[in-house]
């Protein structure tokens, strides 16, 4: 499974929606592939606020 990770003033966190992020991955949103998270990430606000990469957790 592949999370989306944002550092948010210094702290990593998860993606669980388009406005809330989590610190524990096991509530974050889970995307099947590298390319599903990219594709989701395109056009969000969070994803031009903030950085952001993809992390792939099994």
């Amino acid at each position: 499974m592949f999370y989306i990770c944002l550092d948010i003033d210094g702290v990593k966190k998860y993606l669980y929606n388009w406005r809330v992020a989590v610190y524990l991955p096991d509530y974050a949103r889970t995307f099947p592939t590298r390319f599903a998270a990219q594709r989701y990430m395109k056009g969000k606000q969070v994803a031009r606020e903030h950085a952001w990469w993809v992390v792939k957790m099994e």
